[in-house]
């Protein structure tokens, strides 16, 4: 077997890279993610909170003092059901796998 060209190589590449786009599309199931606003319990007053939040904490002049405590928490939710969360704070780091016993965390003060 000779070896091949640059072309032919050219060639070879175009056709496998096309078989395999071909079969991601045949086989890639679209699902239209929901927004997490797309719940009944969703208002215009939790948008304008929300924008004010996101308003605030991307400010680029955004300055925490020195001596304060920066605390993080996360949660999410997988497509079986299942829902965590995290929380994430000085000397501090902790993770909870709820399963699909809760849907929301709090915290108080």
């Amino acid at each position: 077997m000779d070896p091949l060209g640059i072309e032919e190589l050219e060639y070879e590449a175009t056709d496998v890279h096309n078989n395999i786009e071909n079969a991601f599309k045949k086989s890639y199931i679209h699902k239209n993610r929901k927004s997490r606003r797309d719940v009944p319990w969703w208002n215009k007053t939790l948008e304008k909170k929300r924008k004010d939040d996101r308003s605030f904490w991307n400010n680029p002049n955004l300055c925490i003092p020195s001596g304060s405590q920066v605390w993080y928490t996360d949660g999410s939710k997988l497509e079986n059901g299942d829902t965590g969360a995290g929380v994430y704070g000085p000397r501090f780091r902790m993770s909870i796998a709820m399963k699909q016993r809760y849907t929301r965390l709090k915290f108080a003060p």
